[in-house]
């Protein structure tokens, strides 16, 4: 199939003559949308994965990434049952929660039985996701080095997270609504004001709010 964009849209943390210091030059919003499943597949930076489109029909897919360096999150929004396959980068964990999922679908070989459920990949972990028909996800790539960090700030031991999580897991509606807004928040605020990620103390401030938020859905896993 012939890929084709749609539409692409990147805002990207301006540099100066003096330089910016690294989680400047990796901030940025991007929104692609397009009509072919492994150009999405290479459009998510942190990952190193391919799309195979296994249900027929036209196919239209968009994400939604905000970088703020050593967090990434995401929207990706699949209108096919598509098969993954990757891993993300060295030294990175990855989490996901379904905001819609429509039909049979298959993360690391567990049936997704549920939406109110969270993902978990491992670092050096391989990527196996068999998508349902219809699939709208939020998802984040973490360095694990910095999770640390805010894991020691807030008491909780990320070994035991990193470590002992299960692929996929069962939450309690309400908390997996919590997390939704959660992430709807962050893209809001970004969406409306791009150029916030100009500024260090606002990307201090994200990055803060989504490690915060990660955490939570972290020590809820069983």
């Amino acid at each position: 199939m012939r890929s084709q964009s749609i539409q692409q849209k990147s805002h990207q943390v301006a540099s100066h003559p003096g330089g910016i210091p690294l989680s400047a030059a990796k901030a940025g919003l991007q929104c692609i949308s397009v009509t072919d499943a492994n150009v999405l597949a290479k459009s998510l930076p942190e990952w190193q994965q391919d799309y195979l489109q296994i249900s027929p029909g036209p196919f239209a897919g968009s994400v939604s990434e905000i970088s703020v360096g050593v967090v990434q999150i995401f929207r990706e929004v699949i209108n096919q049952s598509v098969d993954q396959q990757g891993q993300t980068l060295p030294g990175k964990f990855a989490l996901g929660i379904p905001v819609a999922l429509r039909g049979r679908g298959f993360w690391c070989g567990k049936e997704l039985e549920c939406i109110d459920s969270v993902f978990f990949l491992r670092p050096d972990s391989e990527l196996k996701f068999k998508t349902p028909g219809y699939s709208d996800i939020y998802g984040a790539s973490v360095d694990v080095e910095a999770f640390s960090q805010y894991s020691l700030n807030d008491e909780l031991e990320d070994r035991r997270v990193i470590g002992r999580t299960k692929e996929v897991s069962v939450l309690a509606p309400q908390k997996c609504t919590a997390f939704r807004l959660g992430f709807d928040s962050f893209f809001r605020a970004v969406e409306s004001n791009p150029l916030i990620l100009q500024s260090a103390s606002a990307r201090k401030q994200l990055t803060f709010d989504i490690m915060h938020l990660l955490l939570s859905m972290t020590a809820d896993l069983p």
